[in-house]
């Protein structure tokens, strides 16, 4: 493409993502907050607007760095690629699963109502994005094109066509994986509109509700039909330039593709629009969401005119006295008396002789403080969660499994302490050693963040499991099994954190064994595997999990505590402890992400924009606020848990000031809580 059709054609997209993003977080919006959205079909509709804004989101910002804009290796090039056909899988498979459950609703009504929960469809939500997954990812296991780079750290112009074959994309995905689902679902839409029309002429002897049942029925069918013929309309012109090109039946031009591409991404951006005018209750959702929206910009604006007048009048006031004084300003001037530059205040130059200050001396200084600051957040890590370690242990009410998991947390967060923090000064500071002594270094700095995270990943498990089945939770999870899953947390943190050593890093010196090195993180560390393995990965993947996992925890809790005339006492007590502990465990989440996503962001930037740079001081905050974070969970801890809290009152105070107490820690707070206080 010319450098102006790349220009309408990036606008394009942009365009595009940010319809995709605001139009399918209305819907999702829509169906949470709306009661009347909560039906089977709906959890489909929510996958499939969650497919939809990941495109928005992911796929379009790749599809357009795929298209000649990227140095990158290969088999990153690869990955990005899968990742565009694994939304497109999901957004197919969700749309089958759609017309499967309005084909069973029409087929057998009654038996569906009564077989048919929401977990269910959950399970078959989470089988099409496993499905999708599977089916999109099959180009990393070898059915790609040939990798023409010749060492590991050769990169290649990062093109889609370049790294997937198009055997894949006409035999398998278009031919395999789409067009016989698409069939597929026209059958069903086709069956369910004879169907619901057979019903709707036995009018005679029908009650009203069963003719209203129907009409809704193809109401909601005919919208959703609708989102079907958008998908095929917009998917299939780019699959059949595939096939034509593939099988050289036809040369397809360039800006063909790309308007076949633009058409595909622009099906996302539809089909809240669809939602909008098809379907009332999503209308109904919209309309109310928007009046909540505007209702709350009128009252931000009062409130801004408000300070934006009490600002003016702090101004003037300011304006005014400024007047009572002017600087003087010495002018110097020439022998026909006009004026010229301004002569220097001694006080000026004096600051200007100060601020002549070396960028060498400037960055020693920030080393020092560098490393003065590291030191004192070691410090603090190591002895706040060497307290958290011993109050569990020490108080036997706080021996459930989510403080096992809090244990493992307090762990890593102390390695972080005596580990992490002084390497990374040792790494700061240019060690020489050996390449891969270096390479083993940083991998611990990985594998400390990854148990930290998967410890975080556990806790909101657990916790989701205690609030979702509460009389079967004590059975289930044992503290044998939560000990075990901390196993499996730290373990599978170290095959990930050393992969690495396994061959995914730069390309070590010719004399490997005898030339020393000048050891940095990122002279041994692929940005590559940074970016795409460790944070988009284990870092965002995990995060969204959690967020979901902690909404849902509350969604349930409120709306158990809501049950006020159903739920006893004991019940409603057992709910408050429950959203007291998930609100204080939620806030260690929200810190981690803070904390550690700044750095993430960095490191980045600097993949994605090699000529971009970072300030050095940038890349110490960054550094500065992911240790931190190690120290900032005790103080979450003893601030906002009243066992936590008691317990380590009294270790200060017979430990550090020698002080008898008359109760021991476990009388602080309660036993774990037994299945009399929990609900049906």
């Amino acid at each position: 493409m010319a450098d102006g059709e790349k220009v309408i054609y990036t606008s394009l997209e942009v365009v595009i993502a940010v319809g995709c993003c605001l139009g399918n977080v209305l819907v999702i919006w829509a169906v949470c907050s709306c009661r009347a959205l909560s039906q089977t079909t709906f959890c489909f509709i929510v996958s499939l607007a969650l497919a939809d804004f990941l495109v928005g989101i992911v796929a379009v910002p790749l599809a357009v760095i795929v298209d000649g804009r990227l140095e990158t290796s290969f088999h990153c090039c690869l990955f990005i690629s899968c990742v565009v056909i694994v939304l497109t899988q999901a957004s197919v498979h969700s749309l089958l699963a759609i017309a499967v459950d309005r084909y069973l609703r029409v087929y057998k009504p009654l038996r569906y109502r009564g077989s048919v929960k929401k977990q269910h469809l959950w399970a078959a939500v989470t089988v099409c994005w496993l499905s999708s997954s599977i089916l999109g990812f099959m180009p990393m296991f070898g059915w790609h094109n040939e990798d023409t780079t010749t060492t590991e750290n050769s990169t290649i112009t990062c093109n889609f066509i370049t790294v997937i074959s198009m055997s894949y994309m006409v035999n398998f995905n278009f031919l395999a994986c789409i067009l016989p689902p698409t069939i597929l679902m026209m059958a069903l839409y086709l069956l369910l509109f004879n169907m619901i029309s057979k019903q709707l002429r036995k009018e005679v002897g029908r009650p009203v509700e069963s003719r209203s049942f129907y009409r809704k029925e193809r109401r909601l069918a005919n919208s959703l039909a609708l989102v079907l013929v958008l998908f095929a309309v917009c998917w299939l012109p780019l699959h059949i330039m595939n096939t034509l090109e593939y099988y050289k039946i036809v040369k397809v031009p360039a800006i063909a593709f790309h308007i076949g591409i633009l058409l595909s991404h622009a099906n996302s951006a539809v089909n809240p629009i669809v939602y909008a005018f098809k379907v009332p209750k999503i209308k109904k959702a919209y309309k109310s969401i928007l009046m909540k929206l505007t209702s709350t910009e009128q009252k931000e604006d009062q409130s801004s005119q408000t300070l934006e007048n009490n600002a003016s009048s702090i101004s003037n006031s300011i304006v005014r006295c400024s007047m009572k004084k002017t600087p003087q300003v010495v002018l110097a001037t020439n022998q026909n008396g006009h004026h010229e530059t301004p002569v220097e205040d001694p006080m000026e130059q004096e600051l200007l002789k100060m601020s002549t200050v070396t960028v060498t001396e400037s960055w020693e200084k920030a080393d020092l403080m560098y490393i003065s600051i590291e030191s004192t957040i070691a410090l603090a890590s190591v002895l706040g969660n060497v307290l958290v370690v011993l109050v569990v242990c020490m108080n036997q009410g706080l021996r459930d499994p989510t403080f096992c998991f809090i244990v493992s947390l307090a762990l890593a967060d102390i390695a972080v302490g005596v580990l992490v923090i002084p390497l990374a000064v040792v790494l700061s500071l240019g060690l020489t050693t050996q390449f891969y002594t270096c390479l083993f270094i940083s991998c611990l700095l990985v594998i400390i963040t990854q148990s930290s995270i998967l410890s975080l990943l556990a806790i909101a498990i657990d916790r989701f499991l205690r609030v979702k089945i509460p009389t079967r939770y004590s059975i289930i999870v044992t503290q044998r099994r939560a000990w075990v899953a901390v196993g499996l947390c730290w373990l599978i943190s170290f095959l990930t954190g050393l992969v690495p050593m396994a061959g995914w890093h730069r390309g070590p010196p010719e004399n490997v064994s005898t030339t020393p090195i000048q050891c940095q993180f990122t002279k041994v560390m692929r940005m590559d595997y940074m970016v795409y393995f460790n944070f988009l990965v284990w870092v965002v993947v995990p995060l969204t999990i959690m967020i979901g996992l902690y909404a849902e925890i509350f969604r349930v809790i409120k709306r158990q505590l809501n049950r006020r005339a159903e739920a006893t006492c004991d019940s409603s007590k057992y709910y408050r402890k429950e959203l007291k502990l998930a609100k204080s465990l939620a806030l260690v989440l929200f810190l981690f992400a803070l904390c550690w996503l700044p750095l993430h962001i960095m490191n980045s930037i600097l993949f994605f924009c090699p000529t971009c740079e970072v300030p050095k001081s940038a890349v110490y905050v960054g550094i500065f606020m992911s240790h931190v974070n190690s120290a900032l969970n005790p103080l979450v801890y003893a601030f906002r848990i009243q066992r936590f809290r008691d317990t380590l009152i009294h270790i200060i105070q017979r430990f550090m000031l020698c002080k008898t107490s008359s109760t021991s820690p476990s009388q602080h707070g309660a036993g774990p809580i037994t299945e009399k206080t929990q609900v049906q």
